[in-house]
């Protein structure tokens, strides 16, 4: 289920208006014969019934919400009777570079950390509002390619883990300028240089 805020999205024409989650269901479930539902509502932690699923999608310009969800997670104690093992997958960018982290959603042992995880500082960032859901705005403040680049990263990262069964780093922090993307590896010592102690 893609649940979107107030945002539009557009791609091609006949997308002006139209709903953010409802054109990318829409798109994958008839390219892929697939039933996938959306829901056009904000998502709110506290209500959001997690049990029916396996990974957590965010790909939002605030870090409030990245804080909020975070937070819930870190206080939630469903998690250990509703799905412990639910991953959360974050992708975010700037002007010219971003990052994608795929982690644990809830605590466990041998927890992957997630993006609020290691970026605890997500509680303390104060969000300018802004519109930048137009292709015009987003050229104007975002080099070309870079949402692309980070939901290419995104996306090779989650075919290794579903057609391999693992993966051999969670995540990577793109930079179009340097043109480099350097692996998040699954290491203690590179989450302590975060501030992370597993």
């Amino acid at each position: 289920m893609i649940r979107v805020n107030r945002c539009r999205w557009v791609v091609h024409p006949v997308d002006v208006g139209m709903n953010k989650a409802e054109t990318l269901v829409s798109r994958f479930n008839l390219h892929g014969n697939l039933s996938w539902k959306y829901k056009n509502e904000r998502l709110l932690p506290e209500v959001f019934d997690y049990r029916n699923y396996d990974l957590v999608v965010t790909c939002v310009d605030k870090a409030k919400v990245r804080a909020d969800l975070g937070r819930f997670f870190a206080n939630d104690n469903r998690g250990s009777r509703y799905n412990k093992s639910l991953m959360w997958l974050d992708l975010g960018n700037g002007r010219a570079s971003g990052q994608i982290i795929l982690g644990h959603a809830y605590e466990q042992i041998n927890k992957l950390p997630n993006v609020f995880d290691l970026y605890p500082q997500l509680e303390s960032i104060v969000d300018v509002d802004e519109d930048s859901c137009s292709h015009i705005e987003a050229l104007r403040k975002q080099e070309y390619g870079i949402n692309k680049k980070v939901v290419l990263e995104a996306t090779r990262l989650l075919w290794e883990l579903l057609r391999k069964g693992s993966i051999s780093h969670h995540g990577s922090y793109v930079d179009l300028e340097s043109a480099t993307v350097k692996p998040l590896k699954i290491d203690p010592v590179c989450w302590q240089v975060l501030g992370y102690n597993s």
